[in-house]
């Protein structure tokens, strides 16, 4: 008599093994959304670097025209 389980009680082992099964399902996928995200991360970096690099470039040939023609420039020149 102790082998045997009510219907309630199968139900209720079902529903935790289902649950078990999503969650280990899920958990690969997370993974795999987790490196995606990460691989985006670094490119989006790469890019803002680079134009952050640019930018001072710019900035840098801004700032030598200033000092070689020593006249002030208009804003809209840099």
């Amino acid at each position: 008599m102790a082998d045997k389980l009510t219907k309630k009680d199968l139900q209720a082992k079902i529903d935790g093994l289902e649950r078990e099964l999503y969650l280990w399902k899920n958990r690969t996928q997370l993974a795999r959304n987790y490196g995606i995200v990460t691989e985006e991360n670094n490119e989006l970096k790469k890019k803002l670097h680079q134009k952050k690099e640019y930018w001072q470039a710019q900035c840098e040939v801004c700032n030598a025209k200033v000092v070689d023609d020593d006249a002030t420039t208009d804003e809209e020149d840099c």
